[in-house]
């Protein structure tokens, strides 16, 4: 049975993602999202470090939670209110991709909180550490563009699946349904994503090259 102080820290968070939208912390002209880029450094920060800090929380995640600090379950607990405020994003922004991605997140989550397995929100979120990159794509500074093209394709497409493939070969590991599932649908989406930055980035490249031939 989980405790209302799991439900106050999710229903917390889902209302603090909606307040801090609305707070003016950077120029308008800027068009950054708060929550976007406060839970892309509050969660993939947290992640890594957790993992670092505790490698069992990912690879043996098999074992009770009682076992682990509390603070490994309140950084899930904290990035699951964002999921449903991210779900919300997508549906207002009438995107098939962003609502595809809120319906992944909120759904996994979903499944670890019933399922007890938590902990396998670590390896999921620390693919946010891209998105902090992905927010500051505003200044238009080429080493943030840079850093988000190189984050996205090692986090996302390189570290998680392999986070996921030691995660399945474990045989103690018993939840390997729902791992294949998120494995495929996060996988399926980040691949699109990344054929999109790519696109654009080499759309991009070829606006900026008649400019330096005629310098």
């Amino acid at each position: 049975m989980h405790s209302y102080i799991e439900y106050g820290i999710i229903f917390t968070s889902f209302c603090f993602w909606i307040c801090i939208d609305n707070v003016k912390i950077f120029n308008k002209e800027k068009k950054i999202i708060n929550s976007a880029l406060f839970h892309a450094l509050i969660s993939g920060i947290g992640h890594s470090i957790g993992i670092i800090c505790e490698p069992r929380i990912v690879f043996d995640n098999h074992m009770i939670v009682n076992n682990i600090s509390d603070l490994y379950y309140i950084c899930p607990l904290i990035s699951f209110g964002y999921g449903f405020y991210d779900l919300y994003i997508g549906i207002k922004s009438k995107r098939i991709d962003n609502i595809s991605h809120g319906l992944i997140f909120v759904s996994n989550f979903i499944y670890y909180y019933l399922h007890n397995i938590f902990m396998c929100a670590h390896y999921v979120m620390i693919t946010e550490i891209s998105s902090i990159f992905l927010n500051l794509r505003c200044y238009k500074k080429r080493w943030i563009d840079l850093s988000f093209i190189a984050s996205f394709f090692i986090i996302r497409l390189v570290i998680f699946p392999m986070s996921v493939g030691i995660y399945l070969l474990d045989p103690e590991n018993t939840e390997r349904g729902i791992a294949i599932f998120g494995l495929v649908t996060i996988s399926s989406l980040n691949i699109y994503w990344f054929y999109c930055i790519v696109k654009k980035a080499l759309k991009q490249i070829k606006q900026e090259t008649p400019n330096n031939h005629s310098e």
